[in-house]
């Protein structure tokens, strides 16, 4: 016997409709490039998304195109979101943090027609429009308005789509391999907004007298899905444009009464630091929630937001390929009146699923494991916002289990009453004697020290155990602790084979901020080389190391590269520094010279194309000479064994400058990674150059950063081993280059 309900297909233009006849007077809000703040209303927004989806129709595009953003969050940005759906085109965002080669791979592998576009953004979109199929470009601040113009918002008419039709478009950041499409239909995303709107988080539900300022970004994973949440419930949306830092938030909050915000834990920890330095200084009175996602949120940080500054946190987790919420934290039945100390440890939890989502995590004899807190395994989740493939994308399944389930790559445990703890990514967890220690758990215990501002826990090999953790800490400025004191702060909370082995403290600007260490004055630059035919080749073959340890200058050894001989610059060193950073791993001094020449000029073309993808970089002290993994917060870079694609050792003098010439023939590069199964691993390589770009708030446009984690322990044996001593020769505009066991991380001597 079937229901006899209406077959209502679950599309946007239903919110569409709904937003303008109950919600018409009700404000958007934006920060314009200038920081002055534009207003509108929700019928005018109605009203220019008809005319864009009109328009759109006018171009020659037919029903399920992809029609691409490379946009900031604004209301232009909001007209899209509703505007390409609705005109039963697909809304593909794009990631504007990723390098040119991976934005114009995306864009060609989704076959976007046509783009908008902000006008700041149109130096970028010029790297890589030439290799896509783009036909049409509007800016923003310009044919964007003349496009909407030449239509009339009268002339639009509900397309009557289907529901499983596509809506959205959304690529993974391609920390696994090549970036992925996760194709989002009007279905899933009308249940992701009612999901999500539904699940009432600490209390906190959202509603109509509501103010919504997602810090998450509108150009990745459809800015958590408010945008659609607070136009179906007719809250007021305000946008802040490209003004990401901790002060620009803080006065959108005040000025515009903001009820309930979202972002990374990045972006919160820039603005705890700030109410904490000028506590009287900002009127957050109106201020009721805070979701954080994107990364686990520190305990200490949830806490210090509500006993210092009466602010709720609400601790999220979702993927690109879950839409992206599928949890958040509750406190229900006898934890809704439990003690602060309690709830705090709820909170930092990633929460239960939202309705309409499962969750489960098995061993390795395919059993669910038990509910107490302890027992870890791979998450895999299931629902109907959940993608159940990739968008062209062969060779992926394997993401999927027999009976259906993603498997998501995040290792939890799940408490008595069902809450989600993530241990940590299953390339990350620290494997000790056959053991698992989450890194992430011994990092949120060294931020609950008073004394410091951030924490990092890595792995570092050991003949005995495999790998031992070893923690990084920022020590707050004016805080003193020592390694032992934090090693006693940590076991009342831990068994004794968890504590890390050597914790490496460093005062000085905190990781975030993309420095770490003394302040000194930044070098200019100097001019760069030119290839035969005037293209700008970035490589520097000179090298200065200034370590913190004041230890005695020693020349660096004389560079590979003729042009640069006589200006090699001296290296501040202690002796085990020196031994540690010029000397290298042992058996490096035994390769044959033609291999160290390969490999150096391997390391010399990695660090070109890592010029040209990183306007600034992060600062870190090498914390161990056999580590083999960086920096949880900074994120870390991978040099790939073929980057260069010939050997330049052919040439004796000249393996450092030759390789650069083919490496910037990115077409080349591009078309490799498509067919060669080596290439798809560089270009993931290459792929993480971009997370350390964004870790710097020299720029308030840079400021939100989604930081991911990457590892260096399940790398292919085809990742190069460099020679030291030839990295040391190079300089790549004011980069040094951080030698770990197989592979290189670049750092600014800030």
């Amino acid at each position: 016997m079937d229901g006899l309900m209406m077959d209502f297909q679950l599309t946007l233009p239903t919110i569409l409709r709904r937003v303008e006849a109950y919600f018409g007077g009700k404000e958007v809000v934006t920060r314009l490039p200038d920081k002055s703040f534009h207003r509108y209303t929700y019928a005018d927004m109605a009203r220019r998304t008809k005319q864009l989806a009109v328009a759109l129709e006018r171009l020659g595009l037919e029903r399920g195109d992809r029609v691409g953003t490379l946009c900031w969050n604004h209301y232009q940005h909001l007209e899209a979101y509703f505007g390409i759906p609705c005109g039963g085109y697909v809304l593909h965002t794009l990631n504007i943090r990723l390098h040119p080669n991976d934005i114009g791979y995306i864009a060609l592998n989704a076959g976007d027609r046509a783009l908008i576009v902000d006008a700041s953004l149109m130096p970028l979109v010029d790297q890589f429009l030439g290799r896509t199929k783009i036909e049409h470009v509007f800016v923003v601040e310009d044919s964007y308005e003349e496009l909407l113009a030449s239509a009339d918002p009268d002339e639009w008419s509900d397309p009557q789509l289907d529901e499983n039709e596509a809506a959205a478009m959304c690529y993974t950041s391609g920390t696994t391999g090549l970036p992925k499409g996760v194709v989002y239909s009007h279905r899933s995303t009308m249940l992701h907004t009612l999901g999500t709107a539904a699940a009432n988080p600490l209390g906190l539900g959202l509603s109509e007298q509501d103010t919504i300022l997602p810090v998450v970004p509108m150009f990745h994973a459809n800015a958590w899905g408010y945008p659609y949440i607070a136009a179906m419930q007719g809250a007021t949306q305000v946008f802040p444009g490209p003004h990401l830092d901790a002060e620009s938030l803080l006065q959108d909050f005040v000025q515009e009464r903001v009820t309930w915000t979202a972002g990374v834990p990045t972006i919160w920890l820039a603005i705890l630091q700030l109410l904490d330095a000028n506590p009287d200084k900002w009127d957050l009175s109106a201020m009721k929630g805070m979701l954080v996602g994107g990364s686990a949120a520190p305990r200490a940080m949830i806490a210090g937001f509500q006993d210092r500054h009466g602010l709720r946190v609400c601790h999220g987790w979702g993927m690109t390929e879950t839409s992206p919420v599928a949890s958040m934290a509750s406190l229900p039945g006898e934890l809704a009146r439990a003690d602060h100390d309690t709830q705090f440890d709820y909170i930092a939890m990633q929460g239960l699923p939202l309705p309409l989502v499962e969750l489960r995590a098995r061993d390795a004899d395919g059993n669910e494991i038990p509910h107490d807190g302890e027992t870890m395994a791979e998450l895999e989740v299931r629902g109907p916002w959940v993608a159940s493939a990739y968008y062209d994308t062969p060779g992926t399944s394997e993401r999927w289990t027999e009976d259906g389930w993603f498997r998501t790559g995040d290792i939890v445990s799940f408490d008595p009453h069902g809450h989600i703890q993530i241990k940590d990514r299953s390339k990350d967890v620290i494997k000790s004697g056959g053991e698992w220690i989450s890194s992430v758990d011994l990092e949120n215990a060294l931020m609950a020290h008073p004394s410091v501002a951030e924490a990092a826990v890595i792995a570092v090999p050991d003949e005995k155990w495999q790998e031992r953790p070893l923690g990084v800490v920022v020590l707050r400025e004016g805080a003193t602790a020592t390694e032992e004191q934090l090693r006693e702060f940590l076991a009342p909370h831990f068994a004794k084979w968890w504590l890390p082995d050597r914790i490496v403290l460093r005062a000085g600007r905190v990781l975030l901020h993309g420095r770490l260490g003394p302040d000194r004055p930044r070098r200019p630059r100097d001019d760069a080389a030119r290839h035969g035919d005037g293209r700008r080749v970035s490589l520097r073959a000179r090298q200065r190391c200034d370590l913190p340890d004041g230890g005695p200058a020693r020349r660096v050894p004389a560079p590979h590269s003729p042009r640069d001989a006589s200006r090699a610059r001296p290296c501040r060193a202690s002796d085990k520094a020196h031994r540690v950073l010029l000397g290298g791993v042992a058996r490096r001094r035994r390769e044959p010279p033609r291999e160290r020449a390969l490999h150096a000029g391997r390391a010399a073309a990695a660090l070109a194309d890592l010029d040209q993808r990183l306007p600034a970089v992060a600062a870190v002290e090498h914390p161990d000479e056999s580590a083999r993994r960086v920096l949880q917060t900074l994120g870390h870079i991978f040099l790939p064994a073929q980057l260069a694609g010939r050997d330049p050792a052919r040439e004796p003098g000249r393996g450092l400058v030759e390789p650069v010439r083919e490496v910037v023939d990115e077409e080349a590069l591009h078309a490799r990674t498509v067919h060669d199964q080596e290439a798809r691993m560089e270009r993931r390589l290459r792929a993480d150059l971009v997370v350390l770009r964004d870790l710097t708030a020299d720029h308030d446009a840079r400021a939100d950063v989604e930081a991911p984690v990457h590892r260096l322990r399940d790398l292919p044996a085809d990742v190069v081993e460099v020679h030291v001593d030839a990295l040391l020769a190079q300089r790549v505009r004011n980069r040094a280059v951080l030698v770990v066991d197989h592979g290189v991380v670049a750092v600014e001597l800030a």
